[in-house]
């Protein structure tokens, strides 16, 4: 499997599923905060790894919980 460039921008995590969970304050559909969405362009490839990273975990943590 071919390794990750974390130099390049990821493509969007966006899937059109626009619908924010108030408790958690976060997109149901690519699991990005309000503020990581609004910054999303402005970000340097490397911040918008760390958000992907971020929303993994947040994934992550849905499943183990049964959310």
């Amino acid at each position: 499997m071919a390794a990750i460039n974390r130099h390049s921008p990821p493509p969007s995590p966006c899937n059109f599923t626009c619908i924010v969970d108030r408790k958690k304050s976060w997109c149901i559909g690519c699991l990005r905060t309000l503020d990581e969405i609004g910054a999303w362009e402005q970000m340097t490839p490397q911040q918008q790894w760390a958000v992907l990273d971020r929303a993994e975990e947040r994934r992550a943590s849905l499943k183990k919980h049964g959310a």
